[in-house]
């Protein structure tokens, strides 16, 4: 077959190493022409608007070891709706889809949250373990430890291609004041447990605004939401690390690529979206690594890691469905706050569109990532005031920011009660810092009374933390 489109592909360098690769790509391409010649169905034009939310936890048992994998395998095969990690002690739960805009429809977005995840406890609770309310895993190793093993799994294959094709010269450790944190292996990010939302799209076109300004609400998301701050039993010394090791652990970028300011399937792209075909021609640039002709198009959006992404579901049945996913979220502290991060997230895209703010220039969007993931609501961001980027404290922008989702709620038709619930939280933050803020101080009060000497934070005082937190979720 003769394509119009996407004719060449970064990814064409691996080739001859994966003889399959080009035969993935077209499969690909076949799937994406379509879409953009209108010839098959995307589900546009539906009304209402849904949201369904996705959970990772990292579970531990009563003794403060990582869940092992054979006891998590049983309880994802037990329980049909829930999902593997690449963590061997993590499951994935989800919501079912909440229209929002019905009458209590974030109401009921946090009665499905706060639901699930007390299923979860109580189901891990029946083996004899909890869950890790941390989006790092403190106790679980970064490497292949504590990665799932199952055979010719892509939790195998993935990491290991990354691992294979890693670009010379990243640092192997990372970290601030001494908490050397390893970055150099994909399964590392076993350890990390997120929060997501998929919220429906009306048409391709909607999808790709509301994505682009999904990928600016990302760092205000995480500045106010961090919460992992501890990994491999260190403390790393950032608010949140998950979307750095991410990034330094998936780098196959050739320095050519590097040198042209080309971007890799994680984080953020180098610019943004403004056709779908640029998306298209994004995903294309990325090895598909697993030879699944059947699943090639769903395959080349689910190994597309950036902090916000477009997602064509069920493409030629019929209900099909364009979404957009948010990744950049650490699992919070409670459910409450689990909804209310969302809340945010989902209200600012929201608010931003309905005030036309124009877009913060994408260099400024990267200082604002890594300001955010490493100070979280210390640090200083960007934002957009009368058409001009401005940078101020992030617990000054947060003022700003949070105004903005709570509009968004208002034009997605959420009560006054409802938005209240969230404003609290929210300020909050502001006061108290993130949860990584909060959990430092409590773990820094335990490392000075059991302290001799300068013995650094370590696991044991990470299971102690565990062991003496009561998991009782709100």
């Amino acid at each position: 077959m003769m394509f119009r489109r996407f004719s060449t592909s970064r990814a064409e360098r691996f080739d001859a190493l994966y003889p399959f690769f080009p035969e993935m790509r077209a499969l690909f391409r076949e799937t994406a022409e379509s879409i953009l010649d209108r010839t098959v169905d995307t589900g546009s034009n539906k009304t209402g608007r849904r949201v369904g939310v996705e959970l990772e936890f990292s579970c531990m048992t009563r003794e403060g070891e990582p869940l092992d994998e054979d006891t998590r395998n049983a309880l994802v095969q037990k329980y049909p709706s829930y999902q593997y990690e690449l963590g061997a002690a993590q499951i994935e739960i989800m919501t079912p889809p909440i229209d929002i805009t019905v009458a209590g429809g974030f109401g009921q977005l946090r009665n499905a949250i706060r639901s699930e995840t007390s299923l979860l406890r109580s189901r891990v609770g029946a083996v004899g373990a909890s869950i890790v309310r941390l989006g790092s895993d403190p106790l679980v190793h970064a490497d292949q430890r504590g990665r799932s093993k199952r055979a010719k799994d892509r939790y195998v294959l993935v990491p290991d291609f990354h691992r294979r094709h890693r670009r010379d010269g990243l640092p192997t450790f990372i970290g601030r004041d001494g908490g050397l944190i390893r970055c150099d292996h994909a399964a590392g990010l076993g350890m990390m447990s997120s929060v997501q939302y998929n919220l429906d799209c009306h048409s391709s076109e909607e999808a790709l605004q509301l994505l682009n300004l999904a990928l600016v609400s990302g760092p205000y998301a995480v500045a106010m939401g961090a919460n992992a701050r501890f990994v491999d039993g260190v403390d790393s010394g950032y608010a949140d690390i998950r979307g750095i090791v991410w990034e330094f652990s998936h780098d196959i970028r050739t320095p050519g690529e590097v040198s042209r300011g080309l971007s890799g399937r994680t984080g953020l792209p180098t610019g943004y979206f403004h056709t779908l075909e640029a998306y298209f021609e994004d995903l294309h640039d990325q090895p598909s690594i697993l030879h699944i002709p059947e699943a090639a198009f769903p395959l080349a959006t689910g190994l597309y890691w950036r902090d916000a992404r477009i997602k064509f579901l069920r493409i030629g049945e019929s209900d099909p469905q364009i979404v957009l996913e948010f990744r950049p979220l650490s699992i919070q502290p409670t459910s409450l706050e689990d909804y209310a991060m969302v809340a945010f997230a989902v209200g600012h895209v929201i608010g931003a569109r309905a005030a036309d703010i124009p877009l913060l220039p994408m260099p400024l969007l990267h200082d604002n990532r890594w300001s955010a993931m490493t100070l979280g609501m210390d640090g200083k961001l960007w934002q957009m005031t009368e058409g001009e980027p401005v940078r101020l404290s992030a617990r000054d922008v947060m003022k700003r920011q949070t105004q903005l989702a709570e509009n968004g709620m208002c034009e997605l038709g959420a009560s006054s009660e409802e938005i209240d619930q969230v404003r609290e939280i929210w300020k909050d933050r502001s006061v108290f810092g993130s949860p990584s803020d909060i959990a430092f101080r409590s773990l820094r009060q335990m490392w000075g009374e059991r302290s001799i000497g300068n013995k650094p934070i370590d696991r044991d005082l990470f299971r102690q933390y565990f062991l003496t937190y009561k998991d009782e979720d709100i």
